[in-house]
């Protein structure tokens, strides 16, 4: 896994969907870790969604679109009339078909809010609704969804914070919150309950004070421009990462840190 700090690495929904750290056309087919989860995902129980209160996922979806604005017209094949399965950017389970297992509404132009409702999505991998211009809070209700994997809500407009609850989203290896420049806020320890995330980016934001990137595979060296995070209180970058080099003497130049965990990283 490539580590990098600072704003200038390629946002996720640019990354290739057949190789996701090398870039080709956008959106073209699902990436190796989504590609994976969908196709396990025929394994796994329903039951394991969980008992909360079911909304037919069709609704769900029409009041995504109630709230979502679209001049260019592209979510006009979503009516009641049509099965939801069919509407682009939709994929359903294929031994159940009303459950919706990915939304990618990536690049289409959109404007609007994200609905609480999403959260009702309990099916869902994957939801991707990067390079719009949607606005507001990013939902916790997100955090409802148990096997979600993969979430891309790059490059919007949205504001507040990070929410406390997605750290539930245990089984979530993908978020990519790059370059919603509304975003502020202390990034939440919480972050770090989530065990199988691999790719997380954060840059392009406003968030403060904390970084951790510990309990990864991440190799090579850290970067210099680490110095760069001036306001940064806490770094944790130890733990199952195996960095070369030396412990770099710019991490000198944050004055405002008070804890550095560098265990077991190799560093020398």
């Amino acid at each position: 896994m490539l580590l990098q700090f600072g704003n200038k690495i390629a946002p996720l929904h640019h990354l290739s969907k057949q190789e996701i750290l090398a870039p080709p056309p956008p959106f073209s087919v699902a990436p190796p870790i989504l590609a994976r989860a969908l196709s396990s995902f025929v394994k796994i129980s329903i039951s394991s969604v969980g008992r909360a209160p079911r909304v037919p996922e069709y609704q769900v979806l029409l009041s995504l679109k109630a709230s979502l604005v679209d001049l260019f017209g592209a979510l006009a094949s979503r009516d009641g009339a049509t099965d939801h399965c069919g509407w682009a950017g939709v994929m359903c389970n294929p031994l159940r078909r009303s459950a919706v297992i990915s939304v990618d509404l990536c690049n289409l132009n959109l404007s609007g809010v994200l609905p609480p409702n999403v959260g009702y999505l309990r099916s869902l991998l994957n939801f991707s609704i990067a390079a719009n211009a949607l606005v507001g809070p990013i939902p916790s209700d997100l955090s409802r969804i148990p096997n979600l994997c993969y979430l891309n809500l790059s490059n919007n407009i949205f504001n507040g914070s990070l929410p406390l609850a997605l750290s539930r989203l245990h089984n979530l290896q993908v978020l990519d919150l790059y370059n919603n420049n509304n975003l502020t806020g202390i990034l939440p320890v919480e972050v770090t309950e989530m065990p199988n995330l691999c790719h997380l980016h954060l840059g392009g934001n406003f968030f403060s004070n904390y970084l951790a990137v510990s309990g990864n595979e991440l190799t090579g060296p850290i970067p210099s421009a680490i110095e760069n995070l001036s306001r940064l209180h806490q770094l944790y970058v130890g733990y199952y990462n195996t960095f070369n080099g030396r412990i770099l003497w710019e991490i000198g130049n944050l004055s405002a840190l008070v804890r550095l965990d560098m265990a077991n990283c190799e560093i020398s």
